[in-house]
């Protein structure tokens, strides 16, 4: 089953801190992110409000600095 990560582009610029993390908030690698079996509905607010569900297989390859 995959695995689903919620990155923010806007709070990556801000910090380098772009994965969401449930206890932490903003964390700088997916490894670190809270890992969901399914696309959430309910997105954190970002300077940016361009949150998003990216597969955890893709993310732990994203380039956090564009």
């Amino acid at each position: 089953m995959e695995k689903y990560v919620i990155f923010s582009h806007s709070e990556a610029r801000l910090g380098d801190a772009g994965f969401w993390n449930n206890q932490l908030g903003w964390v700088e690698k997916a490894i670190h992110a809270t890992l969901f079996d399914e696309p959430k509905i309910g997105l954190p607010i970002t300077s940016g409000s361009d949150a998003r569900c990216v597969p955890y297989r893709d993310a732990v390859t994203m380039k956090v600095r564009s």
